[in-house]
């Protein structure tokens, strides 16, 4: 048991390290500056990355009343045509490659408001549509989609969101 607990306990510790490293200073202090400025922010993801999503609100919500998510795919179409240009979506999307968030982005765009986009791959479609990129989260092998490790990586930080 020692030995799986030691193997977990490592693991995680990798996908923090790589995480770190993969962040750009820049980008966060972007994210950071779009997020402050944000009259609302939408905390989405498709799948496993709603999880995602649904944790980052979590976290962001005990700091400020104008973190939202929504889980529902349709609804989440809904409240993305009603976005202004003060409003902010942060969209998870390890690929940043699948059609709901490029058909997210391309509504987000429309409508004037701003995309933070976290993701694994620094050159996916989606970044071209996002106002600053977060990378994160490890190397998943095919059918791996939202490992804990991802969870674990793309999970915002306490210390962040005081705001």
């Amino acid at each position: 048991l020692y030995t799986l607990m030691s193997k977990v306990l490592h693991a995680a510790q990798d996908t923090l390290g790589n995480a770190f490293h993969m962040l750009s200073q820049s980008a966060v202090d972007r994210a950071m500056d779009l997020l402050v400025a944000a009259r609302q922010v939408v905390c989405l993801g498709q799948g496993n990355h709603s999880a995602v999503a649904l944790a980052a609100w979590a976290q962001f919500s005990t700091t400020s009343p104008k973190f939202k998510t929504i889980q529902d795919s349709h609804l989440q179409t809904v409240i993305l045509s009603t976005l202004s240009e003060e409003d902010v979506v942060l969209y998870f999307s390890y690929s940043g490659a699948t059609h709901e968030v490029l058909e997210a982005a391309e509504v987000i765009r429309n409508r004037g408001a701003r995309l933070i986009l976290v993701t694994r791959y620094p050159n996916s479609p989606a970044s071209a549509y996002a106002d600053t990129v977060l990378l994160c989260g490890p190397n998943e092998q095919p059918f791996q989609f939202g490992s804990t490790a991802a969870l674990v990586a793309s999970a915002p930080p306490k210390a962040v969101m005081r705001m």
